[in-house]
């Protein structure tokens, strides 16, 4: 749709920048429009990054969704060990409702 198109081109102008500041929220972005393509292994290659681009800009929680994003996506132990540390991050943070959070932070990786 329009926002796919949209999302597309903020990443780039995001790209663009070139600061630490515009390029791990753009991680995240192309994260996104590659999990609703299907492409898991794109997305979790931008959502590693992702979270540690937001870490070294000191943006914990926008690195914990990026890796309860990347627990989702990729399952097992390891997505499960993701989900459960992002989860009990979360928590400590008055969170109740993770999964609404990265909804909020990381919108767009149902496919559709």
């Amino acid at each position: 749709g329009t926002w796919l198109s949209s999302a597309r081109r903020d990443a780039a102008r995001l790209e663009r920048e070139g600061t630490p500041w515009a390029r791990a929220p753009a991680l995240g972005v192309r994260a996104g429009l590659a999990a609703r393509r299907g492409r898991d292994a794109e997305a979790v290659a931008h959502l590693r990054q992702a979270a540690r681009a937001f870490r070294e800009i000191d943006m914990g929680l926008c690195a914990t969704v990026a890796d309860w994003r990347l627990g989702t996506l990729i399952g097992g132990e390891e997505g499960r060990q993701l989900l459960e540390s992002a989860d009990a991050s979360m928590r400590t943070q008055s969170i109740v409702r993770p999964d609404r959070v990265a909804a909020l932070f990381a919108p767009g990786f149902a496919r559709g």
